[in-house]
């Protein structure tokens, strides 16, 4: 009998027990794997829930990264609306209904083979709990048996502030009385802001974030600008208005324009505001030259007010400590001044000295130019002249004497200035024919200025402290004064006195004065 080869290996099974082991192994491997995949599961449906839950934050608050120039462009519903949304609803349909204008959703998009609810739903089908409870907002999954959640503070999104500085086109910072109105936007309404003490206008605490739209209107002008607000921020911005104003221009209507005054020393002129928008005036540049009586004197501006009203808006004793001002100097007017819709009258007052008593200066014949300096707008600036007048020289005339003081030894004389120009007396003498004896030569202005002492006999010439000027009025006769004080015991009763005056310009007037 023959055997093959195959025949003669051994043939054995697998025992029991190595079976059991098999078993045992196999079964272990596919419980590690069934829990691994279990898992892997969850993990991949709390990844997606918070991806979700994410999703649906952004539809609220908007998306910080989306930036156009350099400014943020997204803010989701509350950047629209204004507010918290009432539900998870509200991202997807508007939950003020028909006719409104500030929800601009869905924020939420919904796949259309999806349920409409889909974007509610976690990923182990349980609703999301939308909690808007105190400061929080929650969006929380209590999916596999474990609460987690994703949400914002409500301070953060509705509680911010902004503040905005409001400047002219000339660069002056507005305030209360130039703003007429400034209010941010939000929610369907404008909300007022509030001047503060650091020069800007605030809302404090109650601002959405969004890019919110701040309405000036100031000096004529109204101006929009978005301003964007940020969570947890106070915002700062500045916006420029442009006023509508129009021009100051001169009035020139042949006589609109005069020199007034007892000796022309007021300058008396008119500018129309051509625009509604009033200039509120509060510098002044008055520059002059040319004057056709100024002879050897010259100019210093005294006064300035309101022609009409006779409102005083610069004096030189009260707003400059008592120092007149020179050609093309600027002063800054002691009240702010108006200039409305239509003319305004003013009035310029010159004299010839800068400080002290001084005399009026004949500004007829003057070229002029004012340059007005607004609050808020462009300088204005007008040029004219007055018409050149006459400016016949001093003519010194006597309108009497009288006698008085003790024992009759003081001699009151009267006269007048009938000339265009101031008589400025640098010396005086006097001449009678008796012997009585010249102590002191008096002017009664105000508490009297004493222009000579000493001892004088007839026909001596004495030289005054200073120069006096001695100014025209026509309207007044025998306005000027002089009192000559004689020697105690003296008696100039029915004397006749001649009163030479030797002028600045080396030229003599002389009056004669019977007591």
């Amino acid at each position: 009998m023959k055997f093959s080869r195959l025949d003669k290996i051994p043939v054995e099974g697998f025992t029991l027990i190595e079976l059991v082991v098999v078993i045992t192994i196999i079964g272990i491997l596919a419980i590690l794997g069934s829990r691994s995949i279990t898992r892997s599961l969850e993990n991949r449906k709390y990844l997606a829930t918070h991806t979700e839950m994410d999703v649906l934050k952004t539809a609220m608050v908007g998306d910080p990264s989306l930036m156009e120039n350099g400014v943020r462009t997204y803010f989701g519903y509350i950047g629209d609306v204004g507010d918290i949304p009432p539900s998870l609803d509200a991202l997807l349909s508007d939950p003020l209904g028909a006719g409104d204008t500030l929800w601009k959703g869905p924020y939420v998009e919904v796949d259309f083979q999806a349920e409409a609810n889909e974007y509610k739903v976690d990923a182990w089908g349980d609703d999301y709990t939308y909690n808007t409870s105190g400061d929080s907002v929650l969006i929380v999954s209590n999916g596999g048996g474990e609460s987690f959640s994703v949400g914002f503070k409500k301070s953060d999104m509705l509680q911010n502030s902004i503040a905005i500085r409001v400047f002219s086109s000339s660069g002056l910072n507005l305030d209360n009385d130039n703003v007429s109105y400034i209010a941010a936007a939000w929610g369907g309404s404008w909300h007022n802001m509030s001047y503060g003490s650091d020069q800007k206008f605030h809302l404090n605490n109650t601002v959405p974030i969004g890019n919110r739209q701040v309405k000036v209107i100031a000096l004529g002008d109204t101006i929009f600008q978005p301003v964007s607000v940020t969570p947890r921020s106070s915002t700062s911005a500045t916006i420029t208005v442009y006023p509508n104003y129009g021009v100051l221009k001169y009035i020139d209507t042949g006589s609109s324009t005069t020199t007034a005054g007892t000796g022309k020393e007021q300058l008396e002129f008119k500018v129309t505001n051509t625009d509604q928008e009033t200039f509120n005036i509060t510098n002044m540049v008055v520059s002059w030259s040319n004057g056709s009586c100024w002879i050897d004197q010259i100019p210093y501006l005294e006064k300035v007010e309101e022609l009409g009203s006779g409102t005083v808006y610069w004096n030189y004793s009260t707003d400059n400590s008592g120092v007149r001002v020179g050609s093309g100097s600027e002063i800054e007017l002691s009240d702010t001044w108006p200039f409305p819709y239509g003319e305004t009258g003013l009035k310029l007052t010159f004299a010839n000295d800068v400080t002290g008593t001084a005399s009026p200066i004949n500004m007829s014949g003057a070229s002029y130019s004012v340059q007005f300096v607004p609050q808020v707008a462009s300088t204005q600036k007008i040029s004219f002249s007055t018409v050149s007048a006459s400016c016949d020289p001093p003519n010194l005339i006597e309108y009497g004497g009288s006698v008085d003081g003790t024992n009759a030894n003081q001699l009151t004389v009267n006269f007048d200035n009938t000339g265009d120009l101031a008589a400025r007396v640098q010396a005086i003498e006097l001449t009678w024919n008796t012997s009585e004896t010249l102590e002191q030569i008096w002017r009664p202005n105000g508490a009297g200025t004493e222009l000579w002492s000493g001892s004088a006999v007839s026909g001596d010439k004495e030289y005054f402290t200073s120069t006096q000027e001695f100014a025209t009025n026509n309207s007044v006769d025998g306005d000027l004064q002089l009192y000559f004080v004689f020697a105690s015991g003296d008696d100039v009763n029915g004397k006749t006195f001649y009163i030479s005056f030797y002028l600045t310009d080396d030229s003599k007037q002389t009056i004669i004065i019977t007591t």
